[in-house]
């Protein structure tokens, strides 16, 4: 027993019409951008939770540690190339979104560790810094929490790069604030260090060949600073813009992307503070907890110091976190930023456990969307629509092949011993029946069919013998003049309108007023095979040229709504949309129109965000 599928043909044709296969593709391609677009960030953060301090029943502060936010200002962006302002637009996207996000988790406090801006130590006047400052203030603000700023490298000079290096100092402190700073935050202490004129104090106490014991501070300098500081019995947390230094050999933890964090010196740039400038800050402030960053990659260590406290000389351990950058940077694939929990000290009691914690976030891979996702699906898309219009071609010539077929054979049957019209090329598939319609010559139809008005001259036709009994073509063709009384036996249906076409009430709109030269004029342009109306348009540029020995011209014109329209919309015949185009360039188009629905989403995601 045989099952018999029955196929339902409306499913059929519904499932295979274009409109359909594209709308869903225009779907998918909208659901894919809101997702990498925005959809992915959210997610990234699900998981993304403030640490709990389980000793203490209080309610704890949250501080968001934001390192190499890097945003570009506008005065950095004149005169670059579009290349370059193309991938400055996607990472100031990618902040948006980036902050977007992560400031729906509520923090009380916010502090940058540097590199805030992308290029503030270029900056020559207090007003273009202003201005960079405010926009940076604009991406950033979240009413309600207090912001912390310590400067970077980026934000102000290291060494002399430049010579209005002292200005910018200026510039920074009179929109950010102090250069070092000291403030409490849930019976903790901060401590925010001016980390590149720390680097520039080290080397002239360097040059002079002494230690930071018989070193004399400069004034209102890092050192000085330092020394400054009163220790008590809050726990002290140390927030430097550039790492402290470490063996080359140290591990950074499982949670950095590459290698480890090596030193490096170059002009305005050094990756770790000096060994003996490190051993410094730690005897002298005893840091429970470091945060930096300038590496753009997340780093963990433990320093180690000998603890003056302790009879028995032991060495203490304090952790050190280098900051994720916030921004994209080529360094890394996941921008990421420190969690900080803190609860008062004194509410633990005999607890060991420590008053704060801390967690690393990530969020999402922004270049991996752009140079991996994106065009993946592209190439996707574009190899779907060309195997659909590769197919839908091979239909129609299928289809073209079996009409010619069917039309030929039925003429051949249908005339046998008469005389056999032949088809004007350009014209359409000929039926032994014309239909009984009159089309006025100035009728918007291009038909070529066989209208009174028009004569086309002589016709190539068969003489008039039996066929073969295969039913076998004519093997040779006769051309006869036209003869009206012949063309009344063959067509009937002009012999009752032939004499009354210029009378006709349908005929005679614009052309009794013409004069015979006119009429004369316009039977010749009829009578020419290759004649068609042309619509003139306005036209924007035209060249003549000579090439291959003839003039040529070539004209460019306006693109009518239509033209415009067609690339964001699917031909109602798509047949007649592949014959026109090709395969190739139909596919182009029909990517266009498939993509155009998500670039708009896009950008209102991107509008949103600005």
């Amino acid at each position: 027993m045989k099952l018999r599928v029955h196929r339902n043909p409306f499913l059929t044709s519904t499932l295979h019409s274009p409109t359909i296969l594209y709308n869903t593709l225009r779907f998918f391609w909208v659901v894919l951008v809101i997702w990498y677009e925005l959809g992915e960030f959210y997610w990234s953060l699900s998981s993304c939770r403030w640490p709990a301090i389980n000793a203490s029943s209080e309610s704890p502060t949250h501080v968001l540690v934001l390192s190499d936010t890097q945003i570009i200002h506008t005065a950095y962006t004149k005169n670059v190339p579009y290349t370059q302002a193309w991938r400055r637009f996607l990472t100031d996207l990618n902040i948006r979104k980036n902050w977007h996000v992560t400031s729906r988790l509520r923090p009380h406090d916010v502090i940058f560790l540097g590199d805030m801006l992308a290029a503030g130590r270029f900056i020559k006047n207090s007003a273009e810094y202003e201005q960079a400052v405010q926009y940076f203030k604009s991406v950033f603000s979240l009413p309600g929490a207090r912001m912390h700023y310590l400067a970077g490298n980026t934000d102000i000079s290291l060494g002399t790069v430049a010579k209005h290096s002292k200005d910018v100092k200026g510039f920074y402190q009179d929109t950010f604030g102090p250069l070092n700073q000291e403030f409490a935050i849930r019976k903790h202490t901060f401590v925010g260090l001016d980390a590149p004129g720390l680097v520039d104090e080290d080397y002239q106490r360097a040059a002079q060949g002494v230690d930071y014991t018989h070193w004399t501070p400069l004034p209102d300098g890092p050192v000085s600073f330092v020394n400054s500081i009163t220790i008590d019995d809050d726990p002290l947390i140390l927030l430097s813009h550039i790492p402290l230094s470490r063996p080359i050999t140290a591990s950074c933890g499982p949670l950095r992307e590459k290698d480890t964090l090596r030193r490096n010196v170059g002009h305005g740039y050094q990756s770790m503070l000096g060994k003996q400038t490190t051993a410094f800050l730690l005897e002298t402030l005893r840091p429970s907890l470091i945060f930096s960053g300038d590496n753009r990659d997340y780093c963990e260590y433990k320093h180690s110091f000998p603890d003056p406290h302790n009879n028995a000389n032991t060495a203490k351990s304090t952790k050190e976190v280098t900051v994720k950058s916030f921004s994209m940077s080529k360094h890394i694939h996941r921008p990421g930023f420190q969690l900080l929990s803190l609860v008062d000290p004194f509410s633990l009691g005999e607890s060991t456990d420590k008053s704060f914690a801390d967690i690393l976030c990530l969020l999402p891979d922004q270049d991996r969307i752009y140079s991996t996702i994106y065009p993946t699906f592209t190439v996707i898309t574009l190899l779907v629509l060309f195997v659909i219009n590769k197919t839908k071609m091979g239909h129609i010539r299928v289809r073209q092949l079996t009409a010619l077929s069917v039309s030929s054979q039925t003429s051949l049957s249908l005339t046998s011993g008469r005389s056999t019209p032949v088809q004007h090329l350009d014209a359409d598939i000929w039926i032994p029946r014309t239909p009984n319609i009159l089309l006025s010559p100035r009728s918007p139809t291009q038909s070529l069919r066989r209208i009174p008005s028009c004569n086309l001259g002589p016709k190539l036709r068969t003489p008039s013998r039996p066929v073969t009994p295969n039913g076998s073509p004519p093997r040779h063709y006769v051309a006869y003049q036209e003869d009206g009384d012949e063309e009344e036996a063959m067509y009937p249906m002009y012999s009752t309108h032939h004499s009354d076409l210029r009378s006709s009430d349908h005929w005679s709109s614009g052309h009794d007023d013409l004069t015979e030269d006119e009429l004369s004029t316009q039977h010749e342009r009829c009578s020419a095979p290759g004649w068609r109306p042309v619509e003139t348009q306005n036209t924007l540029w035209s060249w003549s040229f000579v090439f291959r020995g003839r003039r040529r011209r070539l004209t460019l014109s306006i693109p009518s709504w239509e033209d415009l329209t067609s690339l964001f919309s699917e031909c109602q015949d798509h047949s007649t949309h592949l014959r026109r185009r090709g395969v190739l360039i139909a596919t182009l188009f029909d990517t266009l129109s498939v993509l155009w629905p998500a670039v708009l989403v896009g950008m209102f995601i991107a509008w949103c965000m600005f």
